[in-house]
């Protein structure tokens, strides 16, 4: 069998450009060969090696790190019939499988007053804490020692996922905070990331550790091995991902442009969004805007390797695309539409008919058509991101079921 390799991973994925930083493959390494520096995977084992050498890699065997990267390998369209497979009540639309998709808003006001849009993922994470569904949740929250810059923290409490409301708009390595749900003891974690983050936890729960047992290592190894590439999704019990085309390097954006060329205080930012055009609120209630266009000329050039859209192998994916105060809802996974449901009956939730939200079909529908079109083909490969062979159609009428 055939499995990616680490020397792989730091070529055609790390050296190519197309690492996205979401630290998963550090995440894993049974044997720190690997840290995270400067947002990349880099070999710290041997000075004297070259960036692409792993001794236990070509030595006893590994490569745990590879199985786990949304790059390489296995990408969320070969994902599909292991997370969502296809059964009665499940749709195939352009932006994935779904159950269902509406817009909604939570009904309690202290998240409104933090959240983004309709708070509908804050209050999942709320809800579960509180009916005991989880026992924490890995986020993004506000980085105490940058200002307006996330870092990625686990939350147990409502307080705390309350607190960890918004987003930022620069990357956040997500994955990594699992490193610390894992020494606390959580076993029922809830994952909220964007596409690129929640790709490798998926990878993660579906690897095959069987490659692991090569012949030439001893128990012990196998074992090590085997816990680092599996052990981390045993614990995650649900996935919420967020709509994400692109997000901003936080030196250009934040720093250069709005803290020193557009002399807003970045201590002084409450939160962003972004509808068109980029929306800073500040503490003292002013609203600064900015051309969405110039906030571009500081994207990652990592992100245009993404074509995900739509976080398509999450049990819930949300986003505010095309509306204000309300979160776009696709209700993918059996689990992801039972707990919404189940918010919906206890009053946590209201909801609207994506009838209502045509602008926001239309946009969902051309953000990840453009999404899917613009990831380039590495040399030697080819295209993943085209309409699979055999690929259905949406169903006539259930696009804004």
């Amino acid at each position: 069998m055939s499995v990616p390799t680490f020397k792989e991973m730091m070529n055609e994925v790390v050296a190519y450009g197309s690492c996205c930083e979401c630290g998963t493959c550090v995440l894993v390494c049974p044997h720190n060969v690997i840290d995270y520096i400067d947002g990349k995977p880099k070999q710290v084992a041997k000075a004297s090696a070259a960036f692409d050498y792993c001794g236990i890699s070509e030595g006893i065997g590994c490569d745990v790190c590879a199985q786990v990267c949304p790059r390489l390998g296995v990408r969320e369209f070969d994902m599909r019939d292991s997370v969502l497979p296809r059964s009665a009540g499940v749709y195939e639309g352009l932006f994935g499988r779904y159950r269902r998709i509406v817009a909604a808003r939570c009904k309690d006001p202290e998240i409104l007053a933090r959240c983004q849009d309709g708070g509908v993922v804050t209050a999942i994470l709320c809800h579960g804490l509180r009916e005991g569904l989880f026992d924490g949740a890995v986020v993004s929250a506000a980085d105490e020692t940058m200002p307006a810059a996330p870092k990625p923290k686990v939350v147990t409490t409502v307080a705390d996922a309350i607190a960890s409301a918004s987003s930022w708009y620069t990357y956040c390595p997500n994955d990594l905070a699992l490193a610390d749900a894992d020494r606390m003891g959580l076993k029922k974690v809830c994952f909220v990331g964007v596409p690129c983050q929640v790709t490798p936890v998926r990878k993660i729960q579906l690897a095959d550790p069987s490659f692991l047992d090569n012949g030439r290592k001893k128990p012990k190894h196998i074992e090590r091995q085997t816990k680092f590439l599996k052990g981390f999704g045993d614990i995650i019990s649900f996935t919420v991902g967020l709509l994400c085309t692109e997000v901003f390097t936080y030196e250009g954006l934040m720093a250069d442009k709005i803290g020193r060329e557009m002399a807003v205080p970045l201590t002084e930012i409450k939160k962003f969004n972004v509808k068109g055009k980029v929306l800073i609120y500040k503490k003292d209630g002013e609203l600064v805007e900015m051309k969405l266009r110039h906030a571009q000329e500081y994207a990652r050039p990592e992100c245009h390797h993404c074509g995900d859209f739509s976080a398509e192998v999450a049990d819930i994916s949300c986003g505010g695309v095309g509306c204000m105060d309300w979160t776009i809802t696709i209700l993918r996974s059996a689990a992801g539409e039972a707990l919404f449901d189940d918010m919906v009956r206890r009053g946590l939730l209201e909801t609207r008919s994506m009838d209502e939200f045509e602008n926001s079909m239309t946009v969902l529908l051309r953000l990840t058509k453009k999404q899917r079109e613009r990831v380039p083909v590495p040399p030697g490969r080819t295209p993943r991101y085209v309409r699979p062979e055999g690929y259905p159609p949406v169903p006539a009428g259930t696009a804004a079921r």
